[in-house]
């Protein structure tokens, strides 16, 4: 049997408050096999979206991760130091967000945001990374993209996963804030 792409094991996630430590994550296992789907279906506040984060390396305090491992192509990411684990997000893991319109930085342009995760990624001068940015914007069908990648952010995440064709993608809430007017995937 061939080592899955994703490995969770007995993942625990707390958040330490003046009062008490909350316990968001309790045990949680899995594994995903390339091309294979995981679907986690659970009430609003359940732990789905935290079991995500923690998986991409993205809890931050007052949360953390307290137990339970995480292996990603058999290597633990789990205890990566953060400028690590920042270079392995978005090029062989990463997540759509619950709510995309809120998940960017809106005090940077898309082109910015499009540029630092390409310079992190790939071995390439700024010039060449902001052209790669343009290319990506128009690809994913938006018009104009010369001009729009000088303006806030909008729906860069998926372009951004795009590019990398992460291995392994995690959609917080797949049927929240969906454009219908696009059918195709997200990413390859």
């Amino acid at each position: 049997m061939t080592k899955p792409v994703l490995s969770v094991r007995n993942l625990e996630v707390e958040f330490v408050t003046r009062r008490a430590t909350l316990r968001a994550i309790n045990g949680v296992s899995f594994d995903i096999a390339k091309g294979e789907v995981l679907g986690m279906v659970g009430e609003s506040g359940a732990g789905k979206s935290v079991t995500g984060l923690a998986v991409i390396g993205l809890i931050d305090p007052p949360g953390r991760i307290s137990a339970g491992e995480i292996e990603l192509s058999g290597t633990r990411i789990d205890h990566l130091p953060s400028e690590e684990i920042r270079r392995v997000r978005g090029k062989r893991i990463g997540m759509i967000f619950q709510d995309p319109l809120t998940s960017l930085n809106p005090l940077y342009t898309v082109g910015q945001q499009l540029v630092e995760t390409i310079l992190t990624h790939l071995p390439m001068s700024a010039a060449q990374a902001r052209q790669r940015a343009i290319d990506l914007l128009k690809d994913t069908g938006i018009p104009a993209a010369e001009q729009r990648i000088d303006h806030g952010a909008d729906g860069s995440f998926v372009v951004i996963n795009r590019d990398h064709r992460a291995r392994v993608m995690h959609n917080s809430s797949p049927l929240e804030n969906r454009d219908p007017c696009r059918s195709e995937p997200a990413h390859d």
